[in-house]
């Protein structure tokens, strides 16, 4: 191999820097409530490898993760504590129709992982007749179809989302809070970033508040 064709091998294979946003919706069956339409955006910062011209590995860190108020209720995951989770790792193929990923599982188990001194991740919930925290352990598994928009990929998203509450704070939520297990489907886009980007760096420049491609 010539000296210029190594470089070429070698540049081919260099890691990418891409900011993903993912929009998800649902639908979940509140006491009282009853069933609540729900929407959570996860903004994440993803290294990515072009191992061959038919694979794509990306290895991703969430940056921010944000839940959309439903029936007067917000619930709020810190920055920091997001920034905790285990990173995931997904790999697209490249087929006749675009870009797929066979199922992966995403999420995290009961340890500390927010180091707060509790189980799982804790979550606040704000809500008019009935807030605190709760703990909780949650796996995702999911697939994914793209196509490659402006240099990155962007596609449809199916998640199957199973949340255990590990404990809880708040008298209502104690008795109101149960696991979960739902079916949800979104979009997501992803965007090459600055070599040198980290979650802290995207939010100060203004990254997470960019619209989808």
């Amino acid at each position: 191999m010539s000296f210029l064709a190594l470089l070429l091998s070698l540049a081919a294979e260099a890691p990418q820097l891409w900011i993903g946003h993912q929009i998800v919706r649902g639908r979940r069956e509140v006491p009282v409530l009853g069933t609540l339409e729900t929407r959570t955006d996860t903004w994440v910062l993803a290294e990515v490898h072009r191992t061959d011209a038919q694979t794509i590995e990306i290895r991703e860190r969430p940056c921010r993760v944000r839940v959309a108020p439903a029936a007067g209720a917000h619930v709020t995951i810190p920055d920091a504590a997001v920034w905790q989770l285990p990173p995931v790792s997904v790999r697209y193929k490249s087929s006749a129709s675009g870009w797929l990923a066979a199922p992966w599982v995403a999420g995290w188990d009961g340890r500390d992982h927010d180091k707060d001194g509790h189980p799982g991740l804790t979550i606040a919930v704000d809500a008019p007749l009935c807030g605190g925290q709760l703990h909780v352990a949650s796996a995702a598994r999911s697939i994914a179809r793209a196509q490659m928009v402006n240099g990155a990929l962007a596609g449809e998203i199916k998640v199957r989302l199973a949340q255990r509450i590990l404990g809880t704070e708040g008298v209502c939520l104690g008795v109101l809070a149960s696991d979960s297990d739902e079916r949800l489907t979104g979009r997501f886009a992803y965007a090459p970033v600055p070599a040198e980007s980290t979650c802290a760096s995207l939010e100060r420049d203004g990254w997470l508040d960019r619209p989808l491609p």
